[in-house]
């Protein structure tokens, strides 16, 4: 069996997308959060607290004041009661560019990767081929 560079790229580009998407998705939506969190008011063990809700990677949540002092981290499987309000600014789609970047970082690698099999493979597809000479 010959080596096939287009394959082995193929197949990075497959296993960079199935493996390394999924935390693309979670990396820029914990980065958007961060950036932007959203007024809420959290009830946990019979107490209220109000701030700004934000989560990290690994799925904790952060409640902070307005200064960035954390009040509360829970984990989202914790009984916590959360009401969001109404964002103060009405926001617009441009801002959440930081939860999409990371996952369009990571398609376009894979997508470069699969670009040179996907050419190869519609050259092969497309191209008319010429019958043998006849002897």
């Amino acid at each position: 069996m010959r080596f096939n560079p287009r394959l082995v790229l193929a197949m990075a580009g497959f296993l960079i997308a199935h493996f390394l998407l999924p935390y693309a998705i979670r990396w820029g939506s914990a980065w958007e959060s961060q950036a932007h969190p959203t007024p809420a008011e959290v009830e946990l063990n019979g107490k209220a607290y109000n701030g700004l809700l934000s989560h990290d990677g690994n799925g904790t949540l952060h409640l902070t004041d307005g200064s960035g002092h954390t009040l509360l981290s829970f984990q989202a499987s914790d009984p916590a009661t959360v009401n969001y309000h109404p964002h103060p600014d009405a926001m617009s789609p441009l801002p959440d560019w930081r939860r999409y970047l990371p996952f369009v970082l990571v398609a376009g690698v894979a997508l470069l990767c699969c670009v040179p099999t996907l050419l190869w493979f519609a050259r092969r597809l497309f191209t008319r081929r010429r019958p043998p000479p006849a002897s």
